[in-house]
C-alpha cells in the first residue's frame, strides 16, 4: 500500500511542476468588450456591434438583439465572425437619442455551451448600467438530465470498449470469454449516448434541429455520433466473428470517440488547446483501463472459479495502479487550469463547478483506496478466496459509474474562470423583492436586474416561512400583470435551477415601465402555490425628495435629456396627489397620457384614476388607508417618450 501512496504522490508532485505549462480555461462564451462599450455614451448612432468574447462564437447560432428604451426591437442584421472571437451585427434600422439594450446569447464554438447578457449604452444620452455590470453572473447552459444521462452512457460504453481491446486483448491476452459480448453491449450504449448528447446541445442553443446541424458547433458531435457507431459496429461483428484485430478496431475507434469529446469540451478553450486536449485524451483513456479493466477482472474471477486467475489479476493491478497514478496527474492539470490556478483551490466550493469536482475528487479517493486494499491484501488471498477481491471491485465499479455521472455534470458547469476582469464592479442595479403565500408556508425573495424595461435577469429562492430552509421545487413560473397599464397583456417569465439551489430566468418583460402585480408559481408534482409580489420598474432619471412647508412630499426625477417630472402627494386621506412635466427649457411639456399606481407597505398594489388639469399637469384623489406607500407615475410626452418617477408617501388618519 505505501507504494501505491508514493506512487500516486510522486505523480501529483510532478504534476504541479506542469501546472504552469497548461493554459487556463475560460467559462463558455464570456463576453470581455464591445463596441458601443457598456455603459458608454455616443454621441451619433453607431452602424453596427461589434462583441469580443472569451471563445469563438458561432454566428450561425448566436443571437444578439437590439432594443431601444421602450423595449421596441431596433432592426439589426445577421451576425458575422471576424477575427475569430468577434462578433459584428450591423445595425439598419433608426437610433434617435436615448438608451439602448444589447441582449445577446453566445454558443461557443469550443465547447458548445450557450452563455446568455445583455448590457446598455446611450445615443446622445447618459446610459442606465445594464445587467452584465449589476453584479450576477451572465446566465449560461448547465446540466441538464438528457446531457448527464447521455455523457455517462457515452463514456461508459466507450470505455469498456477500449479496456476489452487494451485489458481484455492486451493484458489478459484474450480473456474472458465474455469480453466480445460486453464490447457488443456497450456498442448501443455509445450510440444513443452520443445522440443524446449532440440533441441536448442542440436544446442548449435553442435552435432548431436542421439550424444546429449546419451549424460550427455541431461539426464535432455529428463526427462523434459517425465515429461511435463505427465502434459499436466493429464491437458488433467481433462478438461473431474470431478475428483477433476487430476488438482492437473497435478500441482504437473508441479511443478516437474519446478524443473527439475530449476536443468538444473545455479543453479546447484553453491558450494552450492541444496540450489541454492531450492531456484530457489521456486521463479518459487511463480511466478505461482502469474502470473498464476491473468490469473485466470481475467477470474472469467469475469464469475461472476453479482456477483463480491469480497471475492475470496481479498483471492488472499493476496496470491499474499506473492508470490510477496517470488520472491523478491529469485530472490535477485539468483542475488546476479549469479553476484557474493553484490559489484557487481555497476558493473551490464557491461554485457549482468547483462544487461537483470536490465531490469527484472524494469518490476518486474513496476508489484508491479501494484499489489499494485489493492489490495488498486481496489478491493475496485469491488462490484460495475469490470473494473478497470481487466484492471489493464491485464496489469500485459503482464507484466508477458515481465518478462517470459526476464528470457528465461537471462538464455541463461553466469553470469558474473567464478570463481578465475589468475594474470595480458597477453600482448595483438590482430591485429585490419578498413575499408570503396567503397560508404563511413558503417565501419566495427575488431580484429583478436592473428592473427597466427590456432585458432583465430574474433570480429566486423559495424557503420556508420564517426560516432559511430551501423548499423544493419542480418548476417556478413568474406571472407579471401591470397595474400601471391595466390594458396591456399579461406576461410569463419560466426559470429554471440555477445549480445553487435557487432559480433564475432572463426575460425581455417587464416591457413597459411602471408597477406590476406578480405571482409566482410554484409547482411540486400536482400541488401549486402561489405567493404574490411586487414590482415598481426602477426610474431611469435622478429623484430627490423632500417636504413642503405644507408638510407635502414634493419628488423631482431629473431625466438625462433634461426633461423633469415633478410630483407632490398631501399626507391626508382622500391624498391629493399632483404630477407636472418640465421640458429641458424649465416650460411646460405636454403628456399625451400619465398613469398612476400605488403600492401599500404590504398588499396588492392598485391603479388610480387621474385627471388632467392641463397640458402638463394630471391630478388624482385617491382614497388610501393609513401608512406608507409607494407613488409610481408613468408620463408619456406626445412623441412616445416613457418617464417614470416614484416616491414614498406617508398616510395619516
Amino acid at each position: 500500500m505505501k507504494r501505491a501512496v508514493r506512487l500516486v504522490v510522486a505523480a501529483s508532485i510532478v504534476t504541479l511542476a506542469f501546472v504552469a505549462m497548461t493554459g487556463v480555461a475560460w467559462a463558455h462564451a464570456d463576453l470581455l468588450s464591445s463596441d458601443p462599450a457598456e455603459g458608454s455614451t455616443v454621441q451619433t448612432a453607431p452602424t453596427q456591434l461589434v462583441l469580443n468574447y472569451s471563445e469563438e462564437p458561432d454566428p450561425q447560432l448566436s443571437e444578439v438583439e437590439l432594443l431601444n428604451s421602450s423595449g421596441a426591437t431596433v432592426d439589426t442584421g445577421p451576425p458575422s465572425l471576424q477575427e475569430q472571437k468577434t462578433l459584428v451585427v450591423p445595425i439598419t434600422g433608426e437610433m434617435p437619442d436615448g438608451v439602448y439594450t444589447v441582449s445577446w446569447s453566445a454558443v461557443s464554438v469550443d465547447d458548445g455551451h450557450t452563455t446568455a447578457d445583455s448590457f446598455s449604452f446611450g445615443v446622445g444620452v447618459k446610459a442606465s448600467t445594464g445587467p452584465a455590470a449589476a453584479g450576477p453572473a451572465p446566465t449560461s447552459s448547465g446540466p441538464t438530465a438528457l446531457g448527464v444521462g447521455g455523457k455517462a452512457l457515452l463514456y461508459a460504453g466507450l470505455m469498456l470498449i477500449v479496456a476489452v481491446a487494451v485489458i481484455g486483448e492486451g493484458v489478459f491476452g484474450g480473456a474472458p470469454k465474455a469480453r466480445p459480448r460486453i464490447a457488443a453491449w456497450a456498442g448501443p450504449a455509445v450510440v444513443v449516448g452520443s445522440v443524446a448528447l449532440l440533441i441536448s446541445q442542440q436544446q442548449a442553443t435553442h435552435a432548431s434541429m436542421s439550424r444546429f446541424l449546419g451549424s460550427q458547433v455541431a461539426r464535432t458531435p455529428i463526427a462523434l455520433v459517425v465515429v461511435c457507431v463505427i465502434a459499436a459496429v466493429c464491437a458488433f461483428v467481433a462478438n461473431r466473428r474470431p478475428e483477433r484485430w476487430l476488438p482492437w478496431a473497435a478500441g482504437i475507434a473508441a479511443a478516437i470517440a474519446l478524443a473527439l469529446r475530449a476536443h468538444g469540451g473545455h479543453a479546447t478553450a484553453t491558450s494552450t488547446p492541444l496540450l489541454s486536449q492531450a492531456e484530457q485524451w489521456v486521463h479518459m483513456i487511463a480511466g478505461a483501463c482502469w474502470a473498464g479493466g476491473l468490469v473485466l477482472l470481475i467477470m474472469l474471477i467469475r469464469e475461472r472459479r476453479d482456477d483463480p486467475p491469480v497471475t492475470l489479476a496481479k498483471r492488472y493491478s499493476i496496470v491499474a495502479l499506473t492508470a490510477i497514478a496517470i488520472v491523478v496527474a491529469t485530472g490535477l492539470l485539468r483542475s488546476v487550469s479549469e479553476l484557474g490556478g493553484i490559489g484557487q483551490l481555497v476558493h473551490l466550493w464557491d461554485s457549482s463547478y468547483g462544487r461537483a469536482l470536490a465531490i469527484k475528487v472524494a469518490v476518486v479517493l474513496v476508489a484508491i483506496g479501494l484499489g489499494a486494499i485489493n492489490r495488498y491484501r486481496s489478491i493475496g488471498r485469491l488462490a484460495t478466496d475469490a470473494s473478497p477481491l470481487r466484492r471489493i471491485a464491485s464496489t469500485e465499479v459503482v464507484a466508477a459509474v458515481g465518478i462517470l455521472l459526476l464528470t457528465a455534470t461537471l462538464t455541463s458547469y461553466a469553470p469558474p474562470t473567464g478570463g481578465p476582469t475589468s475594474g470595480p464592479p458597477a453600482p448595483s442595479n438590482i430591485v429585490a423583492i419578498t413575499g408570503s403565500d396567503l397560508a404563511t408556508t413558503t417565501t419566495v425573495s427575488l431580484t429583478v436586474t436592473p428592473a427597466q424595461p427590456g432585458p432583465n435577469l430574474f433570480r429566486a429562492t423559495v424557503t420556508a416561512f420564517g426560516t432559511d430552509t430551501p423548499v423544493q421545487a419542480d418548476a417556478m413560473t413568474l406571472q407579471l400583470n401591470s397595474v400601471t397599464q391595466p390594458d396591456l397583456p399579461g406576461a410569463s417569465v419560466k426559470f429554471k435551477p440555477d445549480g445553487n439551489g435557487g432559480w433564475v430566468a432572463q426575460s425581455l418583460d417587464p416591457s413597459t415601465p411602471g408597477t406590476f402585480a406578480m405571482q409566482a408559481q410554484l409547482r411540486t408534482g400536482a400541488s401549486v402555490t402561489e405567493v404574490p409580489l411586487a414590482l415598481v420598474t426602477r426610474s431611469n432619471g435622478d429623484t430627490t425628495t423632500g417636504l413642503a412647508p405644507d408638510n407635502e412630499t414634493v419628488a423631482n426625477a431629473s431625466f438625462p435629456d433634461g426633461v423633469r417630472i415633478q410630483g407632490t402627494s398631501a399626507r391626508g386621506t382622500p391624498t391629493q396627489i399632483h404630477l407636472t412635466a418640465f421640458a429641458a427649457n424649465q416650460t411646460g411639456l405636454p403628456l399625451a397620457d400619465l398613469e398612476l399606481a400605488a403600492s401599500p407597505a404590504t398588499g396588492a398594489p392598485i391603479h388610480l384614476k387621474v385627471q388632467r388639469f392641463a397640458a402638463d399637469h394630471f391630478a388624482a384623489s385617491p382614497t388610501l388607508t393609513p401608512g406608507t406607500w409607494t407613488i409610481d407615475a408613468v408620463a408619456t410626452t406626445r412623441d412616445g417618450q416613457a418617464y417614470q418617477v416614484t416616491w414614498q408617501a406617508t398616510v395619516t388618519p
